[in-house]
């Protein structure tokens, strides 16, 4: 029952195209609209709205050859973000990375990531 009410609400969201989930491992998987802009706040706000929470929140996306260095804060895909990593490291091509701030709510304004 959860998975469907988490699938519908994902699904409801102007800028997803796909939604693919796991049920086992209760992972849903998106994809967005070509030259639409993912919101962070849409995502976690649709599966608390359907009454659940997030556990893990990861994306995985084109870092440009960025390099993450322990507390840098830098602006990137309309949000600002600051790694919190222990050791620097240069990401390539599409690289998963994990936004760890508690209940995916931004410590002022902030994303703090780690991957």
């Amino acid at each position: 029952m959860c998975s469907k009410a988490i699938f519908k609400a994902l699904s409801q969201l102007d800028f997803v195209d796909t939604v693919k989930v796991n049920i086992e491992t209760s992972v849903y998987q998106l994809s967005f609209k070509k030259d639409s802009a993912a919101s962070i706040e849409g995502i976690r706000d649709a599966v608390y709205d359907a009454g659940f929470s997030i556990a893990k929140l990861a994306i995985t996306a084109d870092w440009k050859d960025q390099t993450a260095i322990k507390d840098l804060v830098f602006n990137d895909f309309g949000y600002q973000f600051k790694w919190q990593t222990k050791t620097n490291k240069t990401l390539s091509n599409k690289q998963k990375v994990y936004i760890i701030n508690k209940d995916i709510q931004p410590a002022k304004g902030v994303y703090l990531l780690n991957y």
